[in-house]
């Protein structure tokens, strides 16, 4: 039997689910959960996340015959959405991050894997108190968005040590398993391919990207940013708090002695931006302590 082994929001499940239709020689019911992640499937082949003790073990464990799905580091925004947004099976609609910023504390507790081992939950509320003195609990259920976002922000600067970017790693480096990347399961004709599958299952796949909302956010966050490097006016949509925190994260990456992080999210086109990047004022540009911290990453001059 094949174990497919991946970190939050890769696609193991929908994989798993082609498998298991390819061996039943036809395509199997729709897998799908409001959000677009395919956790409503009917398990036979087992899709294992890393990130919980007990799937890591196994993965020590794996064999030739496994599959391991990685991801190339630009997108780690579309892994953190989705394991925030996807990882569940269904209960909070299309998106759990809208969910959480309307009321973190109820989206915590109806998250079905925050008592595993090796589940992160409790860390993103402990960072929540420590960094940011916000204690979410019961009695204190609705985080402000501002706060959220300054958190997200933080993830973002220090991508290189989430323990989703570090399993990813290990994935893509194991030299037991056989490897694909979540770009070839995105390109139908080439998942197609790599699985060996004789029928067609274009619909289906179409209906896996559609669903997906933090693949929308991924690209949106990308066309706001590109947007704004070439000096284009387009409208900014509404946006969940973490697609806030990564445009404004790209943005002073990009620029990097203007601070964004500090921001508030009241921007309704690029030009808002542009705006604010051309006059900002120059006695007052510094780049981000925490990117001089770790300028080996971000090469920062």
């Amino acid at each position: 039997m094949t174990n497919i082994f991946h970190t939050p929001g890769a696609f193991g499940n929908y994989l798993a689910f082609l498998i298991d239709s390819k061996n039943s020689g036809e395509l199997l019911g729709s897998p799908f959960t409001e959000s677009g992640s395919s956790h409503a499937r009917k398990e036979t082949t087992v899709s294992c996340d890393i990130v919980l003790s007990d799937n890591y073990n196994k993965f020590k464990k794996c064999t030739d015959n496994d599959i391991g799905v990685y991801w190339p580091d630009e997108y780690f925004f579309y892994i953190l959405h989705s394991a925030y947004g996807r990882t569940n099976s269904g209960q909070y609609g299309e998106c759990g991050v809208k969910k959480l910023q309307h009321n973190t504390w109820q989206w915590y507790v109806k998250h079905q894997a925050h008592t595993l081992n090796g589940n992160d939950l409790p860390l993103f509320l402990d960072n929540l108190k420590t960094f940011y003195g916000f204690d979410c609990n019961e009695h204190n259920q609705v985080v402000p968005k501002s706060i959220l976002r300054q958190c997200y922000f933080f993830y973002f600067t220090k991508h290189f040590k989430n323990k989703l970017y570090i399993k990813n790693k290990q994935i893509q480096e194991n030299k037991t398993i056989r490897k694909i990347s979540i770009e070839t399961i995105l390109d139908y004709e080439k998942i197609k391919t790599f699985l060996g599958i004789t029928f067609d299952f274009a619909n289906i796949h179409l209906e896996f990207i559609a669903k997906n909302q933090s693949l929308k956010a991924y690209r949106q966050q990308h066309i706001i940013t590109d947007a704004v490097k070439s000096k284009k006016a387009v409208t900014i949509p509404a946006m969940d708090v973490i697609t806030e925190a990564g445009v404004l994260f790209a943005l002073e990456k990009h620029y990097y002695d203007i601070p964004f992080y500090n921001l508030d999210f009241n921007f309704t086109d690029t030009k808002q931006l542009i705006d604010y990047i051309e006059h900002f004022p120059q006695y007052m540009k510094k780049p981000n302590n925490l990117f001089l911290e770790h300028w080996k990453t971000y090469n920062v001059k």
